[in-house]
């Protein structure tokens, strides 16, 4: 269940499924082999989702090679995590290109948009700041959860 006791009422069945009644997920970046570290070689992230031990998604990010090899800190990309067997859309994330965190931000704010079946779910925005970085997660009605 969700903080405060909330149960997840939105999004893909998929979802709902392993989200429901799971109080921690662990999130797994796949290593790439060395050879393609070497060369130079820039191969989409892959990440692996758990709960416990069990593995019940993967994702692929989905962006162009040159954006992640000369703008690897701000590089836009797609990702839909899909459930490990029948590939069900369980969540897509959508990150634009922005400015990168230096000491100080007042425009340009990194941002990042989370959906489920076509429905926002939410949002992580970074936040005006100086020094120290920050950033805000909202709910779909726009409301702040952290």
């Amino acid at each position: 269940m969700a903080e405060g006791g909330e149960k997840m009422d939105r999004g893909t069945d998929a979802l709902k499924s392993h989200v429901n009644g799971t109080d921690a997920m662990t999130i797994r970046q796949t290593r790439r082999g060395w050879l393609q570290e070497c060369l130079g070689c820039e191969a989409k992230t892959e990440f692996k989702y758990f709960v416990g031990e069990n593995e019940i998604a993967h994702s692929l990010e989905d962006s162009d090679c040159c954006c992640r090899l000369w703008c690897s800190g701000i590089h836009p990309f797609t990702m839909q995590v899909k459930e490990l067997n029948t590939e069900a859309e369980m969540i897509s994330v959508d990150r634009p290109c922005r400015c990168g965190i230096g000491s100080c931000k007042c425009c340009c704010y990194q941002e990042m948009t989370v959906t489920s079946g076509g429905e926002e779910l939410g949002l992580i925005k970074e936040d005006c700041y100086y020094c120290v970085p920050q950033f805000t997660i909202t709910g779909a009605d726009s409301n702040g959860l952290y």
